[in-house]
């Protein structure tokens, strides 16, 4: 920015630069998430990917009026229920999600999905409580029992292009986050309940460590299913659900974005703008 602004000769001038490089540069993309199926997850239920307690949400992702081109975010989103994980089936995918994963189901994984994770692949794991936290506890965030109060925060998951949320419950088993580590990682609490316990952790792209995907843990799998999330009409809890898939997405979304061939077309307009507008200050 501060070489734009050079160029230019003032901020206002730098700032509209970022902008309009930003809009010659953005393009809407095509993101795959994926999960462990119920033969690999056997003891989630209802809870797994393809279960019936995610049925509302995976609905929502997948409609064309929230993620797609025209929708609220305009990157599409496809879904892929995982009877296999290895490193074909995660290089086919963008968005890791683990929904109430047993530690004894998914042990045999565990240490290819937080290698996948640190190469690049992104991941929201919905925990509960330690016996469903392997992935999460390896990579620094374990869960324990919370007292079930309310959660909220701010952006990017309780204010975001969904809307506003407030009061977002938990319900069954509910778990809080270890924060130990957020500084080590780059991490965020991005919510909390009414006793001030962590239910939430963001991770951008690239803070975890250099070349890591983003990260999102939860620590109730409620926050976004069927137990707690409505999403026709949106109620609290489903809005907090689909900031919390935009903000993942995007960033999965621009780790492979380039400009469309029309876009390079623009750029010499744009550069032209730019010199002409130099001139004038």
């Amino acid at each position: 920015m501060n070489r734009i602004c050079g160029l230019a000769g003032n901020r206002v001038l730098g700032l509209s630069a970022l902008t309009l490089f930003s809009m010659l540069t953005m393009q809407a993309g095509s993101v795959t998430i994926g999960g462990p199926d119920t033969t690999l997850a056997p003891n989630s239920d209802a809870w797994a990917w393809d279960g019936g307690e995610l049925t509302g949400y995976r609905g929502a992702i997948t409609d064309p009026a929230n993620f797609g081109p025209g929708g609220i975010d305009p990157n599409t989103i496809n879904i892929a229920d995982l009877t296999t994980i290895d490193s074909g089936t995660l290089a086919g995918i963008n968005v890791f999600i683990a929904p109430w994963w047993y530690n004894t189901d998914s042990a045999p994984y565990n240490t290819l999905i937080e290698n996948w994770f640190l190469n690049g692949g992104n991941l929201i794991l919905l925990d509960d409580d330690p016996t469903t936290d392997a992935i999460a506890a390896d990579l620094g965030f374990g869960t324990s029992g919370s007292d079930g109060t309310v959660s909220n925060g701010g952006a990017p998951l309780f204010n975001g292009p969904f809307g506003t949320a407030s009061d977002v419950t938990q319900s069954g088993d509910t778990g809080q986050l270890d924060t130990t580590n957020l500084a080590t990682y780059g991490a965020s609490i991005c919510a909390t309940n009414a006793s001030g316990q962590t239910t939430a952790i963001c991770d951008p792209a690239g803070s975890y460590a250099p070349g890591a995907g983003a990260l999102l843990i939860l620590g109730d799998v409620d926050m976004w299913t069927d137990g707690g999330a409505t999403y026709s009409p949106l109620n609290d809890n489903g809005i907090f659900a689909l900031n919390g898939t935009a903000w993942i997405v995007d960033q999965a979304a621009d780790e492979g974005a380039v400009p469309e061939p029309g876009t390079f077309a623009l750029l010499p307009a744009g550069l032209l703008a730019l010199a002409l507008l130099k001139r004038r200050t």
